[in-house]
């Protein structure tokens, strides 16, 4: 009976797929985010206040300064070793007098 044991051809299959994904219309990539006009109900986009911290908070270095406090903070949380009735050891005590 006809092409029962004949293989199937991938060919024309990956093709149509190929024409199917070209062929879609390509949305715009927006990639500036969008703010709202203003914030704490008076800072508007123009304000010198809100421009400079949109640019410190859209700066690289800004975010690996972050990491870099959030990490130090988890040393020093780890390092510290409380003891009960305001006990300590020398660890302790040079971590409390550099506060």
């Amino acid at each position: 009976m006809g092409n029962a044991g004949a293989p199937i051809s991938t060919a024309s299959s990956t093709q149509r797929k190929r024409q199917h994904y070209t062929n879609k219309p390509k949305k715009p990539i927006n990639t500036a985010p969008t703010r709202p006009p203003r914030a704490l109900l008076c800072l508007t986009l123009k304000n010198p206040i809100r421009r400079a911290c949109i640019s410190i908070v859209e700066w690289k270095p800004f975010e690996i300064i972050i990491l870099m406090t959030i990490f130090a903070n988890c040393v020093a949380l780890a390092v510290y070793i409380p003891f009960p009735e305001d006990d300590s050891n020398a660890t302790n005590s040079n971590l409390v007098s550099h506060t």
